[in-house]
């Protein structure tokens, strides 16, 4: 679980064991006074770490603690882990929280790509119809059909298409008036 290889010691106001676990091997009202955790305890912080040492004077672990005195009884609580169980916990949440991001990181990527290709893909639709009406003109050109496109290329694409249209209706009436100035000047020229 989340307090693996934890250990619990509440001592009294007096350093003397209340409650140890039992892979401490300590027995109630022990005294613990010359410990190196009731040393650190000592000093007023809530959070700390010690080093354990064996009977010769040899460090074993590294342990991190959190002190908690609650106000109804007179105890010290102390609650301590190995920092390597807890330096590899976090390193686990460190190792996910990157994983994570990397997948997000991923699905954007694909995401971005999928959607500038859609809005790249119509708008060179909507270009290539203005290539084909520049080149072959009005009646060559076939206006695109825009599959899933952006609102703003579809709104872009059908304001070109009433464009030519009118465009195409304006030409066609230029065309009526010349043939009728050609006519009229015929006309013209007979007469004189």
């Amino acid at each position: 679980g989340n307090l693996e290889n934890a250990t619990v010691i509440i001592l009294d106001r007096q350093y003397r064991v209340v409650y140890a676990s039992p892979s401490l091997g300590l027995t109630p009202l022990q005294p613990f006074a010359g410990e190196a955790l009731v040393a650190a305890a000592r000093r007023g912080r809530s959070i700390f770490s010690f080093t354990v040492h064996r009977g010769d004077g040899r460090a074993v672990e590294q342990r991190m603690v959190a002190r908690a005195t609650p106000a109804e009884v007179a105890w010290d609580v102390y609650v301590s882990q190995p920092e390597s169980v807890i330096r590899a916990r976090v390193d686990r949440y460190y190792l996910l929280a990157a994983a994570w991001l990397a997948v997000g990181m991923v699905l954007s990527i694909l995401m971005a790509g999928f959607y500038s290709r859609n809005v790249t893909d119509s708008l060179a639709a909507v270009a290539g119809f203005l290539h084909d009406f520049e080149r072959r003109g009005l009646r060559a050109a076939e206006h695109p059909v825009l599959v899933d496109a952006p609102l703003e290329v579809v709104e872009l694409s059908n304001d070109i298409a009433a464009l030519t249209v009118r465009l195409e209706a304006s030409y066609e009436q230029l065309q009526k008036e010349v043939a009728q100035r050609r006519d009229l000047q015929a006309q013209l020229e007979d007469l004189l």
